[in-house]
């Protein structure tokens, strides 16, 4: 049986990857690593923020998922942090990065499609990337209740 859709590909790919880290205990380390650096949660939110826009520039969203639930979620746990705000953080970091320079995966395929070079469409896509994207990212970062209000009204999360 041939995989031909790329987006089964791509989370392969980050399947095995993620079993290899758990095999390696990759995660515990990192876990271990990132608790030392400062017992402060702001701190270690601000490092996880980095590390996922660098794997968000890196692969794509689905596979990024995947690697960042299984590489922080020891973190999270003993942090305390609520897996669904997690998981719009992994959100928000992961689409930041795939549009931002210099990788930049879905900026250069909307380049490609809407065949504008790249000098067209950088300068207002930077602009909203500084003053939309990123405000965001420190607002769902940082105020948990922006990502938790509708699970917690819908579904009764606590």
């Amino acid at each position: 049986m041939a995989v031909r859709d790329p987006a089964a590909f791509s989370t392969i790919k980050a399947n095995i990857a993620s079993r290899a880290m758990i095999m390696e205990q990759i995660p515990k380390q990192l876990a271990d690593f990132l608790l030392q650096v400062s017992d402060n949660k702001y701190i270690i939110l601000l490092l996880i923020n980095f590390l996922l826009l660098l794997i968000g520039m890196i692969v794509d969203d689905i596979s990024g998922s995947v690697l960042a639930a299984v590489i922080f979620l020891p973190v999270i746990n003993q942090l305390g942090i609520h897996p669904i705000h997690f998981a719009a953080i992994v959100g928000v970091n992961l689409g930041l990065g795939n549009v931002s320079p210099p990788c930049a995966p879905m900026l250069y395929m909307a380049g490609g499609v809407s065949k504008l070079s790249l000098d067209k469409y950088i300068a207002p896509t930077l602009k909203f990337l500084v003053f939309g994207h990123l405000p965001m990212v420190f607002l769902v970062t940082f105020i948990p209740e922006l990502s938790l209000f509708l699970p917690q009204q819908l579904m009764g999360v606590e």
